[in-house]
Order: C-alpha cells, then structure tokens, then sequence
C-alpha cells in the first residue's frame, strides 16, 4: 500500500478507511497524509478527512502537532466533509494558542454558522466550537447567542437541541 491519490479517493468502505489509517500511523507517515488536504482535489481532500476524523476519534493525540495546519487550510475546505471533519475536531481537541489561528477559527466558524446553505453537522459543530472560543475570547458570548437564537428555528431537532443547551450556558454566563 501507498499515499496514491487515486486510491485514496476510491475508499468506499469503513474497512478501506481503516487499513489506510493503520497504514499511515504505522509508517508513521501522517504529515505526508495531511499534505494531502492542500490538494485541489476536493473529493481526495474530503476522503483523507474521513481517514483523519477516525483517526482523531481512535488516537485523539496524533493530530495535536498538524492543528495549526487544519486553521492555515480553512479557507480551503469546501465540501460539507472537510468542514464537518475540522469543527468536529475542535469540539474535543485544544484550541490554538495563537491569537491570529484562534480568531481565524472564530470567523470561519460563526460563516459556517449562519449560513443556511451549510450542512446542519458543520453548523451544530461550528456552534459547540465557537462556545469554546467563547471561554477564551469572552467578548464573542453575547453575539454568539445572538447568532444561535437567530439560526436556532432553521435547525434541526438536533441542532435545536444543542442550541438550547449552549443557550442555557451562554445565558448563565452572560
């Protein structure tokens, strides 16, 4: 087995999923991999993501070294996939220190947020996020249950949920 491109892209099973993941920790080739979400390929982009959510929920310490690299390529990700994969992983896993990484987060997230066009997944995660953004940049609370209030009735009964309950603990802070 390879890092192929083009057999990255053609994974189709959970079982494909992770063999390439055991393949790129054993080989210790995961900065390789990452290297992978700079493509303009959207679709192997989108693939390495799932292989990296799973590797994130299996060994939540092997990305911790790439977490600045997943904020510098926000602006890259452009499938429901990649931008569900990078909220997703800043629900559990630190923030960035950098002042610059940190805020970048932040506008990404409350874009991802408030627009209806995004998948509900990347918005409910982007709204867990940006509560954790919220206890180091306290300054966001008010505006973030402003955004969340105002999204809330568009969600589903899941992302309703979660709202309510960040709501609950934005209010109580506020």
């Amino acid at each position: 087995m390879s890092l192929n491109p083009v057999h990255i892209k053609r994974i189709a099973s959970k079982e494909a999923r992770d063999d390439l993941m055991n393949y790129v920790l054993e080989q210790d080739m995961l900065s390789e991999f990452i290297e992978f979400l700079s493509s303009n390929d959207e679709r192997l982009r989108a693939k390495c993501c799932w292989v990296l959510q799973q590797i994130t929920d299996d060994y939540p310490k092997a990305l911790l070294p790439f977490s600045d690299t997943l904020i510098h390529l926000l602006p890259n990700y452009t499938s429901d996939a990649e931008k569900r994969f990078v909220m997703r992983y800043f629900n559990f896993q630190p923030l960035p220190k950098d002042e610059n990484e940190l805020t970048q987060l932040m506008n990404f997230g409350f874009d991802w947020l408030i627009d209806p066009k995004e998948a509900i997944a990347q918005r409910a995660f982007a709204m867990t996020t940006l509560f954790r953004i919220s206890d180091v940049i306290p300054e966001i609370k008010h505006e973030l249950a402003l955004t969340i209030e105002a999204q809330r009735e568009f969600g589903s009964s899941g992302f309703k949920n979660r709202a309510k309950h960040i709501l609950k603990k934005l209010n109580a802070e506020l």
